[in-house]
């Protein structure tokens, strides 16, 4: 029978309609849907959210997912109809069990506690239920008796109203106080009245409730707070996700929760009996015993209690992230952190024989998640082979397991005891990894890295600190993983980074990179040289200031700069941060540095807990300020930023006096060098790449390009605000001298300026804001004349570049600048041409051809202004799109993109500028020089024109003679020629396509893509033996070529064809619908090698095509992971 309430119960305003907001998966009780909730609110903490907890018809728990709380404190009116006489209105189909409730984040460093009242007194109000809370709690105690409330830091609290006198006291007194006719006596005593009251139970604990879970008793309240040494997450067992259809829904949770738990640790999948749903028990960390009664409740005998009708069906478990290096073997390390240790697996295989079906000799299932991402399917079948793998030593050699001896001696490689599991039992790969190559069965003679691809390289550059940049940029400042990578330098003294790889782990790994077993993957002649990461960031609502928050999540932690410590190579860190900032350390090697590496190092007994040091300890206790621990680090080290942020202020090094978010100091001179963007091997190349580059446009902005002394390098310097465009706003020029300092073997080649997007003058004159306003044109005239000044031996004026507003491009040249400097001058018989332009007695397109004539102006990109590219001439009228009669042509000069250290990134840079699906043709090219060992790409498309290789790159002159064609030859880079070609093409039209093309044809190589190459290129005397497909579904595709009978079938003419025509037989047949896309492939695989250099989506990941792997590959279907935050858009939920 229920209780009966004499509390009175809150009537609201009749006939309110309430608006529930998208539910939660089910769960098996209401504190797993609060803590669903709780989760999803996380840090969100600068407002207040809320929601309700409902029961099915089916007895399961959902959770309303979380919305902004309207009005000035949470009403359950908000989600929660109100009937015609004030009371609330279960839902359809549901009962309400409760609400749950967040509180937004106002506990500002600046802030002290009220006389008589303690600090941690005001923290632990911060997250325990406010009198408001209690009252509104026992006022709708008759409709929903429980309220949980989110917490910082991880708290999550639950009070259930109990209808006894004492709480019917509680809430008169609540009653008075909300009526402001009464005070609270100390809030010792209102922590100690409500839980003695009422029933209040820890769902997730921390530092507040000193690490307990479940009840609190009035008597917690005098006992002193225990400080915790761990991060992971203490919660109330059991503990359950959600209810989910499938095994795979449960891996797939179970690995969502191995990305956010760091330590080793083990769960439980469970199944009902009568159904098919599946649970999984929440994470069990420190030992990894898979004991069951510390999963479980328990019964007097030690039985685990499991909820109704549910079995545990398997196991899953993983090993720490963080390691003990003296615990780690001299072999197969990778292979032995991604498994798990062998004592832990003979725990985790002796449960699952214990839980096994009696009549059967199989086990439960064990799911070994990796840290690399893999997972594993380990099914025991409990034979002699595998028991001997867990054998022990004698008392008198170490008690310990033989294996693991052995392994750590080296005189055992770990592989052995994967292939023994393999063959004893049977072990499967569910899921892919690096290390653990591709998915399916392990088989005794399994090798670990099958299928290892090489890192994908950035172009090349001159200095490390671009290189960096340039991975900063592609990282975006995304959270979903943390990302990292290597920087690279190569024999002649340049730099290349690899790509940023995803991890799923806490702290980015860098020997994910080129793990120690595929070292011979880094690529020849070159040294790693530093790395650069991003981490996972565990935010604080602590009692400190907002900024100093923003230094804790946006600074190198504690642990990441004891590993630059103890890198004995010096290398250097960068850390991309979440507010944009590019932070860089350089070790030093002094003494402030050893002190801070006892300050940022765990403690001697446990090396494996990287996060349990010192300053870490201090910055959670929040007795070390994160400027403070910035000042140590910089005072130890070198500290620096490389890209500048509001927080961390403008590039340069970071000093012990540095404050966060200061205003910017104007600086009388530079010290730094301006970043520089990649080698380019053509000035014009360098000016799109930054012509690209410009932003927003708000002010305008300049830069110079400078040239290698000996060779055909150019650099650009990425573009830099204008104040006025001089020399020494870019470079550095040391004390007492008067040239700037350049980076070594390079001088000034050319100039340019980009224009903003709202002129100053004549913003609504479409040819004039197009172009240069005359002020910015004489600034370029004086920044030109520098240049020449400040190059040995130069006696022209450099070339200057205008890079306009609507994206056009224009190229400028003159051998006198007078007239360009006369252009704003008010003295003498001159008239300032601004002011002819705004009175109208000067028009924009005769300004434009006054200036055209006094040099040589072209139109490198175009724009609706500028239409035709080509030279301006006297005769250019804006918008017009045809060129003026009589105009040389122009020569051929392909457009190139940035150097690359490998043929495979060249392809690749040209592929991720192409717009899918293709609209037209794309025959492009990839550039070697065997002298520089450098790699160029042709640009795909220049002013909305394909690349067409054949008819600009691969011309024999011989053959242009005696055919009359005549087309000019291509004028390339010294030392440059083509190594591989590049194609896309449209997808074919559906109204002609055969039902057997539509699947692949737009995603694979045509036969006479290869045998253009095969025949038709080597018959022009063209040694090219790689072709690059990039296809329709986003993939890039390469194939090199292996000359022999396969690739003469493949390219057999169609009879009756000219010689020189395309016309291939298996072209005919892939047009024709007759070829099938096995068959073809196969084809291919004889003829050469088939390599997936970019995934798509019909070609899962970059990995070598095999006949083979073709065939057994598994179409992965991602499901939709109902426990992730909303994806709606328009909703205001999580």
């Amino acid at each position: 029978m229920e209780p009966v309430y004499d509390i009175p119960q809150v009537l609201f305003p009749s006939n309110t309609p309430g608006r529930l907001p998208s539910l939660s998966p089910p769960f098996l009780n209401p504190d797993d849907a609060a803590r669903f909730a709780h989760q999803l609110i996380g840090d969100k903490r600068a407002e207040q959210y809320a929601g309700v907890i409902l029961k099915n018809a089916q007895g399961r728990y959902l959770a309303s997912r979380p919305v902004k709380v309207t009005g000035e404190r949470f009403s359950p009116t908000q989600f929660i109809a109100v009937d015609e006489k004030g009371q609330l209105k279960h839902p359809h189909g549901f009962t309400c069990y409760g609400f749950y409730y967040s509180r937004a984040h106002q506990l500002g460093g600046g802030e002290t506690a009220p006389a008589g009242v303690s600090r941690a007194d005001v923290i632990t109000l911060a997250n325990f239920f406010l009198p408001g809370d209690i009252y509104s709690l026992l006022g709708v105690a008759r409709f929903a008796d429980v309220h949980y409330l989110s917490g910082f830091n991880g708290s999550l609290l639950k009070v259930q109203a109990r209808p006894t006198e004492d709480a019917q006291e509680l809430f008169a007194f609540l009653s008075l106080v909300e009526e402001g006719g009464e005070r609270m006596n100390g809030l010792q005593g209102y922590f100690k009245q409500v839980a003695d009251t009422l029933q209040v139970d820890v769902i997730e604990s921390n530092e507040v409730w000193s690490g307990q879970t479940g009840r609190l008793s009035p008597g917690f309240f005098s006992l002193p707070l225990r400080a915790l040494d761990t991060d992971d997450v203490i919660i109330q067992r059991p503990a359950f996700g959600p209810v989910l259809a499938s095994e795979q829904l449960a891996l797939e949770y179970g690995q969502s929760l191995t990305a956010q738990t760091s330590s080793q640790h083990y769960c439980f999948i469970l199944k009902n009996s009568t159904s098919n749903e599946f649970v999984v028990s929440q994470p069990v960390t420190e030992a990894l015993d898979f004991a069951l009664v510390r999963a479980f409740t328990h019964d007097s005998e030690r039985r685990p209690q499991l909820p109704a009708n549910f079995t545990i069906v398997a196991l899953y478990g993983c090993d720490s992230e963080y390691r003990d290096p003296a615990l780690l073997p001299p072999d197969q390390v990778s292979l032995f952190k991604n498994f798990l240790h062998p004592e832990a697996l003979e725990k985790a295989l002796s449960v699952a024989q214990a839980l096994g079906p009696p009549d059967q000799v199989h086990a439960l299932p064990l799911y070994i998640a990796t840290r690399d991402g893999a997972l594993l399917k380990y099914i025991s079948r409990s034979s002699p082979v595998e028991k001997m793998q867990f054998a022990k030593l004698p008392q008198d050699k170490g008690d310990g397991m033989a294996i693991v001896h052995d392994v750590m001696s080296g005189a055992v490689q770990f592989v052995a005891l994967v292939r023994a599991l393999a063959y004893a039992g049977q072990l499967e790969v569910v899921r892919r990894s690096d290390v653990w190559g591709r998915e399916g069965r392990v088989w005794d003679a399994w090798l670990p890295f099958e299928g290892f691809m090489r890192r994908t390289l950035s172009p090349v550059f001159v200095d490390m600190d671009d290189a960096a940049r340039y991975a900063h940029e592609l990282i975006a400042r995304r959270v979903d993983f943390t990302y990292g990578g290597l920087i690279l330098k190569r024999q002649d003294n340049l730099f290349v980074v690899t790509e940023p790889l995803a991890l799923s782990t806490e702290t980015f790994d860098e020997q994910t990179v080129f793990p120690p077993e595929m070292a011979a993957y880094i690529p020849f002649g070159c040294v790693i040289f530093a790395t650069y990461h991003t981490r996972r960031v565990r935010p604080l609502q602590l009692w400190r200031p907002a900024n100093e928050e923003r230094v804790c999540r946006n600074m190198f932690a504690p642990h990441e700069v004891r590993a630059a410590l103890l890198d004995r190579r010096g290398r250097v860190r960068y850390f991309s941060a979440q507010d944009g900032a590019l932070l860089k350390y350089a070790p030093s090697g002094s003494d402030l540095e050893k002190k801070l590496l006892a300050r940022v190092s765990p403690p001697e007994a446990h090396p494996e807990q990287a996060r349990n040091n010192q300053t870490q300890n201090k910055l959670r206790a929040n007795t070390l300020a994160p400027s403070q621990y910035v000042a140590q680090v910089a005072r130890a080290g070198g500290l620096s930023v490389v890209v500048s942020s509001p927080l961390w202020g403008a590039r340069g090094p970071v000093t012990p006096a540095w404050k966060p978010v200061q205003p910017p100091v104007e600086m009388s001179r530079l010290n730094l060098q301006p970043a520089y963007g990649p080698l380019f091997s053509q000035a014009e190349d360098a000016m799109r790449y930054v012509h690209a580059r410009m932003g927003a446009r708000v002010t305008t902005q300049f830069g110079v390009i400078l040239k290698r002394a000996t060779g055909e390098q150019y650099l650009v310097t990425e573009p830099l605000s204008a104040r006025s465009a001089l020399l020494g706003q870019i470079f550095p020029r040391p004390f007492g001298s008067t040239d700037y300092s350049f980076p070594a073997g390079f001088s000034l080649n050319a100039v340019y300026i980009a224009t903003p997007k709202t002129p100053v003058n004549l913003a609504t004159d479409d040819v004039f804001a197009d172009f240069i306003d005359p002020s910015d044109l004489v600034d370029l005239a004086v920044l030109s004349s520098m240049a020449r000044d400040h190059s040995p031996w130069r006696s022209d004026y450099p070339q200057m570049f205008i890079s306009t507003r609507n994206e056009a491009l224009l190229s400028y040249r003159t051998t006198n600048l007078n007239t360009l400097w006369v252009l704003d001058s008010a003295f003498g018989p001159h008239t300032p041409l601004q002011v002819l332009l705004n009175n109208h007695t000067l028009r924009s397109s005769d300004y434009v051809r006054k200036i055209a004539a006094a040099g040589h102006m072209d139109v490198l990109l175009t724009s609706n202004v500028w239409a035709a590219p080509g030279r301006v001439t006297s005769t250019w009228q804006p918008y017009a799109r045809v060129a003026p009669v009589g105009q040389e042509p122009a020569p051929n000069v392909p457009a190139l993109g940035p150097m690359f250290s490998h043929v495979d990134d060249a392809a690749l840079y040209s592929h991720r500028k192409m717009v899918l699906p293709h609209a037209q043709t794309i025959v492009g090219a990839v550039l070697y020089s065997s002298a520089d060992t450098l790699y160029l790409p042709v640009e795909p498309q220049i002013n909305g024109v394909p690349a067409n290789a054949q008819d600009r790159i691969f011309l024999n002159a011989l053959f242009e003679r005696s055919s009359g064609t005549s087309r000019p030859l291509p004028r390339l880079p010294t030392g440059y020629g083509p190594i591989a070609v590049h194609n896309a093409h449209p997808p074919i039209k559906p109204s002609i396509a055969r039902p057997q093309q539509r699947n692949w044809v737009d995603h694979m190589f045509w036969p006479m893509d290869i045998c253009y190459v095969a025949k038709n290129l080597a018959r022009l005397g063209f040694a090219v033996n790689i072709v690059f497909l990039s296809g329709n579904d986003g993939a890039l595709l390469k194939y090199a070529r292996r000359p022999g009978q396969a690739e003469n079938d493949l390219c057999q003419s169609v009879v009756g064809y000219d010689y020189w025509e395309n016309q291939y037989l298996d072209q005919d047949w892939v047009d024709k619908g007759i070829e099938t896309k096995s068959a073809y492939i196969a084809k291919l695989l004889k003829a050469g090698e088939l390599v997936v250099v970019s995934p798509g989506a019909h070609w899962a990941r970059a990995a070598w095509v095999t006949a083979e792997g073709l065939a057994t590959a598994p179409v992965m279907v991602k499901p939709e992971l109902p426990w992730v935050r909303s994806p709606a858009h328009g909703k205001d939920e999580l």
